[in-house]
């Protein structure tokens, strides 16, 4: 059986939602469920708002979607499943010299999941938000699988469409070069809001 009745939450844990979740190990499984029966797919549950909860419907968890299917270490392109959150990328990347060329306050969030809300994080202000670092993804709708390309109009419309345009399934993601994993922070202390 595909659908399992469970009882889900969001981030904040204040909605509760009575869903049937779906857990396919493989892209071309998750591919058989949106073209058999569409539904908003879903990741680690880190969105504000519970924007991804579907009380009384069906949901497709995209975790044990989380494999790293190819990087160019000259150019810092990797191509890895919808389920890699953005911690393990991290994690196993910065001793390599690059890092997710943007990280939300958790680093929880999968990669499907910024593509869906289109994540920012501190430095959103030099380097945009996560989409503007995707040149493609593979997304699985009730008509077949799309590969689509940045600029596009469903490229477009699915960066921060909420998985309403269908479930990714991979994506290629410029990461950002970086010196290391270690960082250095410089703490200025000041008395008041005047100085």
């Amino acid at each position: 059986m595909s659908w399992k009745k469970t009882s889900v939450t969001g981030w904040g844990r204040v909605h509760r939602a009575e869903v049937e979740l779906a857990r396919p190990e493989r892209a071309a499984r998750a591919a058989a469920l949106v073209a058999e029966h569409p539904a908003p797919p879903v990741g680690m549950r880190r969105s504000y708002g519970d924007a991804c909860l579907n009380d009384g419907g069906r949901m497709i968890e995209t975790t044990r979607l989380d494999r790293v299917l190819g990087f160019d270490p000259d150019t810092g392109v990797i191509e890895v499943e919808a389920g890699v959150t953005l911690g393990d990328l991290s994690r196993h990347f910065a001793p390599r010299g690059w890092l997710p060329p943007v990280m939300p306050g958790t680093g929880f969030a999968t990669v499907g999941g910024a593509i869906g809300m289109d994540v920012h994080g501190k430095n959103h202000h030099g380097a945009g938000s996560f989409g503007c670092h995707v040149e493609s993804f593979r997304l699985a709708t009730p008509g077949g699988v799309k590969t689509v390309k940045a600029g596009s109009k469903l490229f477009r419309a699915t960066l921060g469409g909420l998985g309403q345009t269908g479930l990714v399934l991979s994506a290629k993601v410029k990461l950002l070069r970086a010196k290391g994993d270690v960082m250095v922070v410089t703490e200025r202390r000041v008395r008041d809001f005047d100085e």
